[in-house]
């Protein structure tokens, strides 16, 4: 099912996920067709797979069709809206972003706070915390007159917390526009983006639902459809390029000759995780995330601490606090282990953390082990 290493113990699938072999293949199909006839494929193919393609995200994200395009991963998503939004702030005006925000998005964020003269407010949610009420108070206590745009994560990378996002949009928006920055969500925790009601949201498809690297997606919500455009200019512009389609689905899907298999292969990738279970892709969520809440137990036990953060903010990756100072981005304890057989999440900053993924192919043996070696490589 999955060509992963047989001599590793891969429990990192957050950082890149995995694709499956039966995805692969359906990929190497889309590529054949798309060799056999280049021109043909463009011009009489290809939109009608990306639309079908589109109606499998909105499916899985709970939306309409109309505000669903592709972008190659959730950076480009999150760049993408923060173009459109940071010109339209007046100078002075804030982003907010937390402590946990992954930092490529925080430098996204950095840079267009520059280029208007913005400033960029943090709020610092506590890591361990007792309740997911101590996470969005911190959110919200950071809120201001000025903030223009709140930027969040779904699920936060280094500290692996399933953020209580629901009520602060709910807060915020429509005053305060939320971008989600869901990396982590499709395929990880149910998502039902309509309910949210934030204005954008972004999420990966090669983590959590498998599928190739540049399946990522972008969901605009109406009021902010005229204004989002991807950042580069190609045929979709002219509105004569596909005037049977939406402005922002016309700029969307073509933005220059590229490898669009990705994104077509995301409804081979929902179909071959929902085969992994009886309980089809929400089984698998479920399954999942009981196996990180094992594997968090486990290493928990083993360095004699408590759980840092409540099980409902857990979803299928979970990660623990460990002594001493951190440092640089990611922990030279992840190089410690991997010489022994183990790919974990090893961060140095803010704070020094070990996080651990679980997927179908995953094992609870798998993190007995590792809780067992971490003393004696703490030592």
């Amino acid at each position: 099912m999955w060509l992963l290493e047989p001599s590793l113990h891969h429990l990192n699938h957050g950082s890149f996920g995995a694709v499956p072999i039966p995805v692969l293949t359906a990929q190497r199909g889309w590529q054949d067709r798309f060799e056999r006839d280049p021109v043909g494929f463009v011009e009489r193919e290809l939109l009608d797979a990306l639309d079908t393609a589109r109606a499998a995200w909105a499916g899985l994200l709970g939306t309409g069709v109309s505000g669903v395009v592709p972008v190659r991963n959730t950076t480009t998503g999150v760049s993408t809206v923060l173009a459109a939004v940071a010109d339209r702030l007046a100078p002075g005006q804030e982003i907010l972003i937390t402590d946990h925000t992954y930092n490529a998005t925080r430098l996204a964020v950095e840079a267009a706070a520059a280029r208007r003269h913005l400033t960029v407010r943090i709020a610092v949610v506590p890591f361990p915390l007792r309740s997911a009420q101590e996470a969005r108070a911190a959110i919200l206590d950071a809120v201001g007159p000025r903030t223009g745009l709140a930027v969040l994560d779904l699920v936060t990378s280094p500290t692996a917390l399933r953020l209580p996002l629901e009520p602060v949009i709910a807060a915020l928006e429509p005053e305060v526009p939320v971008l989600v920055d869901g990396a982590h969500g499709p395929g990880m925790v149910p998502m039902d983006v309509d309910a949210w009601g934030a204005s954008f949201v972004v999420g990966n498809g090669h983590k959590w639902l498998c599928a190739p690297r540049g399946s990522a997606v972008l969901v605009v919500a109406e009021a902010w459809r005229d204004a989002v455009r991807p950042l580069v200019v190609s045929h979709g512009w002219d509105a004569s390029f596909a005037p049977d389609r939406s402005r922002l689905h016309a700029t969307f899907d073509w933005v220059g000759t590229d490898d669009p298999t990705p994104w077509l292969c995301v409804p081979d990738a929902i179909a071959t995780l929902s085969g992994l279970h009886p309980d089809g892709l929400a089984g698998l969520m479920a399954a999942n995330r009981a196996l990180a809440l094992t594997a968090r137990q486990l290493i928990c036990d083993a360095l004699g601490i408590d759980p840092p953060a409540p099980q409902d903010m857990i979803g299928s990756m979970a990660s623990v606090p460990l002594p001493g100072d951190g440092g640089a981005m990611l922990d030279p304890i992840g190089g410690a282990l991997r010489e022994r057989g183990f790919v974990v999440g090893a961060f140095g900053r803010p704070r020094r953390l070990l996080r651990v993924s679980a997927h179908a192919y995953n094992t609870v043996d798998e993190y007995a082990q590792l809780a067992a070696l971490l003393p004696t490589i703490l030592r």
